[in-house]
């Protein structure tokens, strides 16, 4: 992530955090750190949520729905904005 901090490469290392939250719990908070900053950066990377396994360990996770949510929100306002300027 020190050289590449693109939002997909980011949404990759939270899917790594994610897979290893099932043997480190601690890892679980990192996974949706990371996931928050991809999408921040990228709201249309939640086109991969809900296909991607690898999120699994997490998906059943309360902050995970918030997030998953308030992303969803996001776009829909950006996407809002966007037909507004048009």
């Amino acid at each position: 992530m020190r050289r590449d901090k693109s939002p997909s490469n980011v949404y990759q290392l939270a899917g790594i955090y994610a897979l290893t939250s099932r043997s480190h719990p601690e890892d679980r908070k990192e996974a949706l750190r990371l996931l928050s900053v991809a999408l921040v950066k990228d709201v249309e990377l939640l086109n991969l949520l809900e296909t991607d396994k690898d999120l699994d360990p997490i998906r059943q996770d309360k902050e995970f729905a918030q997030l998953v949510s308030k992303s969803r929100a996001l776009r829909s306002s950006l996407n809002e904005l966007s037909r507004t300027h048009q």
